[in-house]
């Protein structure tokens, strides 16, 4: 009775666990499908460049000294409102880490690094980023030229290397695949251990109406 308690303690664990990691990853995966556009104002990205993994910050008590490549990074994106936009950039300062779009020879990238030098220029600020390693180099950007086509996303306000690579990970199909496995065998191995159980009990409350 004991070991039969305990073996639907651990199945319930197991659910808890594994519908808290679907959440989780169903969560970050949807910052990702909304892409540039985000979600409740946040986006999501892997970092996919070494480049921020070789530049320590300047400033030891820097949020984000470094961006090691595979890491989960959460962006709180740009607004679209006037007020709030210029509020957005009014806050900005030098070290933080800006992800963006850039137009380069190859065409557009979307590169995340730290900012080197901001400061006030006509309608809106002049910003320097700048990283080592690839797309090294300092890149410029002018938050009031509506016609460049090099423009900040947002701001990095989470960075996790063990999340980066999970969800790298589970984006692999073949993880996928087994991953869709396992749940499928969990359930059915569930499913026939309480019909074995039902037809356990039966025999009992049989006898039972025969007395």
């Amino acid at each position: 009775m004991n070991n039969t308690k305990e073996r639907r303690l651990g199945v319930k664990i197991a659910f808890a666990l594994l519908s808290l990691l679907l959440f989780s990853a169903s969560c970050v995966a949807a910052l990702f499908f909304f892409g540039e556009r985000g979600l409740f104002g946040y986006g999501a990205r892997l970092m996919l460049s070494s480049s921020m993994a070789e530049e320590p910050a300047d400033d030891p008590e820097e949020e984000f000294r470094t961006i090691p490549l595979g890491s989960l990074i959460v962006i709180r994106l740009v607004p679209n409102e006037t007020a709030a936009r210029e509020a957005f950039f009014a806050e900005i300062e030098t070290g933080d880490v800006l992800t963006f779009r850039y137009q380069t020879v190859g065409g557009a990238v979307t590169i995340t690094h730290r900012v080197k030098e901001i400061e006030p220029s006509g309608d809106g600020y002049h910003i320097e980023l700048g990283a080592n390693g690839e797309h090294a180099g300092t890149q410029t950007i002018n938050t009031g030229d509506p016609q460049s086509g090099n423009f900040i996303l947002g701001k990095v306000v989470f960075c996790s290397l063990p999340l980066g690579v999970l969800l790298g990970t589970m984006r692999d199909p073949l993880f996928l695949a087994i991953f869709c496995l396992v749940i499928l065998l969990t359930l059915l191995s569930a499913l026939q251990k309480r019909r074995a159980a039902n037809r356990a009990r039966l025999p009992l409350r049989r006898g039972k109406h025969e007395k």
